[in-house]
């Protein structure tokens, strides 16, 4: 249940990036300056900042899916992170982090629910968010923020 209370907070909200091996992440480098240029007192990343192509279960047996590897991933949004925070971190802003759990960063965990060998290999620590500040919601779940409520999206009964 989120609270109702009313915030005089300016909040940043980033949905669905898609960080990914062969997409240049110079779109993150326009985000720090953009999020500098805002002055957030909170950044809301909504999930996805990852699009791990490597754990997709869409592609498996296609030709495009040849290549793709869990590292990769892994290092291709690392690197978004590193170009959106490095910046801000140069300055005098310290916004608070919440981080959303999307679907595609919860391909983790799916993947090592269908394989368990892969449990320990694969993790949501890899993804270090708690490290770079970040206070982390699991998939599917609200995030209270200010008396707002976030979350990567509303589940209903068909989904």
């Amino acid at each position: 249940m989120v609270n109702k209370k009313s915030t005089s907070k300016k909040i940043l909200v980033i949905p669905d990036a898609h960080a990914k091996p062969d997409v240049p992440n110079t779109r993150f480098s326009i985000l720090a300056k953009a999020t500098i240029d805002i002055k957030p007192d909170i950044i809301v990343c909504l999930g996805d900042w990852w699009d791990f192509e490597s754990l997709s279960t869409f592609d498996v047996g296609k030709k495009s899916f040849e290549g793709r590897t869990y590292k990769a991933d892994i290092e291709s949004g690392l690197d978004a992170m590193d170009r959106f925070l490095s910046p801000i971190s140069k300055t005098k802003l310290r916004p608070v982090k919440h981080f959303t759990m999307g679907n595609h960063e919860w391909r983790q965990h799916r993947a090592v629910d269908a394989d368990r060998k892969l449990e320990g290999t694969i993790q949501s620590k890899d993804l270090q968010l708690e490290a770079l500040g970040w206070q982390v919601h699991n998939f599917k779940e609200i995030a209270d923020v200010e008396g707002i409520g976030f979350i990567h999206y509303v589940p209903n009964g068909l989904m």
